[in-house]
């Protein structure tokens, strides 16, 4: 009973290391991706963040992931479907990040990401973490 009330607030305890792995490929791919680009750009600055910043960081990224995919994500597909609810809530999600196109852009890039992982192991920790670390 404790796990099935668990899963309905995103934590679902068996899918945590599935989510785990594949958002850690997910990160380590973006990782990469912002650093070239910074790179490339002449903008990159490695981050100065302290530990008590990534806690920070983390709980606000819970924050925005369990609105992503207990609330945007659950509505988006029980209208329109599995898929299509996929990308319906990345693109709600990415449009509160306007007017910064940028950020718009990456937000939808990311959340496409973490809600297909979502819908295939449902677990909110991994994607926090996620979330926490590209904000870094």
């Amino acid at each position: 009973m404790v796990a099935r009330r668990l899963g309905d607030w995103g934590v679902k305890p068996a899918a945590f290391v599935p989510a785990l792995w594949q958002s850690a490929a997910v990160t380590a791919v973006a990782a990469l991706a912002i650093y070239v680009a910074g790179s490339q750009l002449g903008t990159w600055r490695a981050p100065r963040a302290a530990s008590s910043d990534l806690l920070l960081l983390i709980a606000w990224g819970l924050g925005q992931q369990f609105a992503l995919h207990t609330v945007f994500l659950r509505e988006a597909q029980a209208t329109m479907g599995r898929g299509v609810g996929i990308v319906a809530a990345a693109a709600f999600f990415a449009a509160l990040h306007l007017p910064n196109p940028f950020l718009s852009a990456m937000t939808f890039a990311g959340a496409l990401a973490w809600c297909w992982i979502y819908d295939r192991h449902p677990n909110l920790l991994p994607l926090a973490l996620s979330h926490a670390l590209l904000t870094l």
